[in-house]
């Protein structure tokens, strides 16, 4: 998700999110007087890995006040998702603050979105703005990311920090760069962003084969969002040619991930026998899942 797209997230589900994030983490120990600090860090991941947060912080706090920049991005973390016991936003906003000087990418993103948010510091969409920009110099794909949506809006390009945001001027062809930067690193929310653009035509031409080009590549990367849209374009035959079957097989993949748009549609086709044979059991169900009505009931 970007920082503009951020939604609350169950406290339930923190802990394994942050152990998703501290297995991708950083960019490798920094040395502490002169000792390399791999050891003690490794002790802290393990500890990570167990779900053992509170032991994970007690062996990161000594390495991290020494000046290790993974250890401050980690504690950083372990505050962000309240993990610790006493765990704050504004202490990850110190760890990450200490991370992010130390030119730490994923701090410096981190720090960003604490800033874009108003999380633990006050909402600042210029400071959001530069630590993006300084992870996206890094070629952090989700600091690219980030920095483009901002870039695209406008934000945070203006003088001060108000809130709501200033809005500037917008720069779509930098947004489209770094946009183009973070796809081609993999990155699949970068892949879906490009094409939605490309399917807008607000910024640049419509182009639909250049959506489909990149909707594959993040649906392959089972963005839900991405399925949904290319399966849209497969149904209509725009930007690539038309195939019911292949359209219902990306339309299942996306419902299998809940998202309910695509159940809809789904229902619409089982409803109507669109490159199926016709079956009202399962355009119910599907209608069912989705929470929605069937198409031929709405226009009676």
């Amino acid at each position: 998700m970007t920082s503009s797209q951020i939604k609350s997230i169950p406290r339930s589900w923190r802990a394994a999110l942050l152990v998703a994030a501290l297995c991708l983490a950083g960019s490798g120990p920094a040395q502490v007087a002169g000792v390399a600090a791999v050891d003690g860090l490794d002790e802290a991941m393990r500890a990570l890995g167990a779900g053992e947060f509170s032991r994970a912080a007690s062996l990161l706090a000594p390495q991290a006040d020494a000046g290790d920049r993974e250890a401050q991005y980690l504690l950083g973390l372990l505050n962000d998702a309240s993990a610790i016991a006493g765990a704050s936003a504004a202490e990850a906003v110190r760890w990450y603050a200490k991370a992010a000087a130390a030119g730490h990418a994923k701090a410096q993103n981190n720090l960003g979105a604490m800033y874009y948010d108003g999380r633990g510091v006050a909402r600042d969409p210029a400071q959001a703005l530069a630590w993006y920009g300084r992870a996206a110099e890094q070629g952090n794909p989700q600091a690219q990311l980030n920095y483009a949506l901002m870039l695209g809006q406008g934000l945070g390009t203006g003088p001060g920090s108000e809130t709501p945001p200033v809005r500037a001027e917008r720069d779509p062809a930098a947004m489209l760069r770094w946009l183009l930067n973070a796809a081609g690193q993999g990155y699949d929310r970068a892949q879906l962003q490009l094409g939605k653009l490309y399917l807008s035509g607000r910024d640049f031409p419509a182009d639909a084969a250049e959506a489909v080009f990149w909707l594959s590549l993040a649906a392959e990367q089972n963005s839900a969002e991405a399925q949904y849209l290319l399966a849209v374009l497969l149904q209509k035959g725009e930007g690539i040619r038309r195939d019911f079957d292949a359209s219902r097989r990306w339309f299942e993949r996306a419902a299998k991930s809940g998202y309910a748009a695509a159940d809809h549609e789904l229902g619409v086709i089982y409803e109507l026998g669109l490159g199926v044979v016709a079956d009202d059991a399962k355009s119910r169900e599907h209608y069912r899942k989705a929470g929605t009505a069937g198409t031929l009931q709405q226009r009676k």
